[in-house]
């Protein structure tokens, strides 16, 4: 079976074909119109590249997609918007079509924080496809990735390819279920959160809700945690998220020192819940 067997006519750049883009219309609309879905998320790019086999991109079509989904939602919700597109390949585009819509990147973020909320899909093999020798990531690399990504103002998308039967294989099951029990005691400092001034310093991220800051550290600390950032800061109280440990701290003139208790709560990495004077 040939690519075209599969995806259709050959479209070059300059010369999509006609069949092709009227049919991904009707497809995007008829998900519109049946689903009114909160949130889009299409795996093409604001610029065209080619990946071997045919040329990908929507330029042209990403704007008409946008719009009608946008009025539609706000048909739906009573004239308040509750839609999210996420689109590829964003970086090159104009700055009127970049703000309507979510960048989305595949297996690669900043070293700085985005202005705008955008979102990063990885995969817990470490590639997209299901192989059987290859093995998974491990868990604390999968939660660093995710804490420095919400630190950042962004959002982690997970793939977990699926063995030819079709169910998660234990190995993968195992490596879920320990993210899983960290974000139950860590979860505070990431759902629902937002990114601070600066999304962190060395092996520790920032985030931040009303009235408080959280500094996860990348890993478990053996000595006492120095946090330069927070020198400055007013608070009345450190906790250890998961931990009952009164937590020992003081603020000088150069960071907020917090001793290292008996016992850390998870591995990995763990989330300090620094509360604020307002």
């Amino acid at each position: 079976m040939s690519p075209q067997d599969l995806y259709g006519p050959v479209h070059t750049v300059n010369d999509p074909c006609p069949e092709f883009v009227q049919q991904y219309l009707m497809r995007v609309d008829d998900l519109i119109r049946q689903h009114h879905p909160d949130l889009i998320c299409l795996d093409e790019a604001l610029e065209f590249a080619w990946d071997g086999i045919a040329w990908l991109g929507m330029p042209d079509l990403a704007p008409q997609i946008a719009a009608h989904y946008y009025n539609s939602s706000l048909r739906w919700n009573g004239a308040k918007l509750q839609a999210v597109l996420n689109l590829k390949g964003w970086k090159d585009a104009p700055p009127w079509i970049k703000d309507a819509f979510v960048a989305d990147t595949e297996m690669d973020w900043d070293e700085n924080q985005r202005p705008a909320p955008w979102q990063n899909e990885d995969c817990l093999m470490g590639t997209w496809h299901y192989q059987r020798d290859h093995g998974y990531r491990s868990a604390e690399s999968v939660i660093h990735e995710l804490v420095d990504i919400v630190s950042k103002n962004g959002n982690l998308l997970l793939n977990v390819p699926l063995p030819g039967h079709g169910a998660i294989d234990d190995a993968a099951v195992s490596v879920l279920e320990d993210i899983g029990r960290w974000l139950d005691i860590n979860g505070e400092a990431i759902y629902g959160s937002r990114p601070w001034i600066k999304f962190g310093e060395e092996q520790i991220r920032f985030t931040t809700k009303p009235g408080v800051i959280y500094a996860s550290t990348l890993g478990v600390p053996t000595a006492k945690v120095k946090i330069k950032s927070l020198a400055g800061e007013k608070m009345s109280g450190v906790q250890l998220l998961g931990s009952h440990q009164k937590i020992e701290w003081q603020q000088t003139a150069d960071a907020l020192v917090i001793k290292p208790v008996s016992d850390w709560p998870c591995p990995h990495a763990v989330a300090f819940k620094i509360d604020l004077i307002q």
